[in-house]
This record gives structure tokens, sequence and C-alpha cells, in this order.
């Protein structure tokens, strides 16, 4: 009886791993298809013209965020400051 019940758990264990692997499989594909609208153009064109293994020199621009603008118009949307 208790071969019986380990073996349904471990029918049921692996069924449900099967579905999560699935299921991440098709999140991680659909995350690459995003990050192919985030490429430049000009990029874009570089890596298709370029060898596989060919590494290509990139420069990353990040914009930061003004503090003060993110803590006016949080004050306004709760309608009070932090010093409150």
């Amino acid at each position: 009886m208790l071969k019986k019940r380990n073996k349904v758990l471990l029918s049921i264990l692996l069924i449900v791993s099967m579905f999560v692997g699935m299921t991440n499989a098709d999140t991680s594909i659909s995350k690459k298809s995003n990050s192919v609208e985030k490429i430049d153009f000009e990029l874009l064109e570089l890596m298709n013209a370029t060898d596989k293994g060919e590494r290509i020199p990139v420069s990353i621009w990040l914009q930061d965020i003004d503090q003060e603008t993110v803590e006016r118009q949080t004050e306004r949307s709760i309608g009070f400051t932090k010093n409150d």
C-alpha cells in the first residue's frame, strides 16, 4: 500500500515539474522576442552582419530619476509629505 502511494506521489510530482518547466520555457521565449524591440536598429543591423562569435563594443545610456520630482508626485498623490 505504501509503495503504491509513493508511486502515485512521484507520478504527480513529475507531471507538475514537467508542466512548470514548459511554462517557464514559454516565458523565456517571449522575453527574448521582446528584447529585440529594445535594441537600436543600427545595432541590430550590425549584429546581423557580424559573425556569431564576434564581439561588438556597445555603450548603454542610463537615465537617472530625479528624486525631487518623485517625492513631489508622491506628495501630491498621497496628500502629505514625508515630514508630516
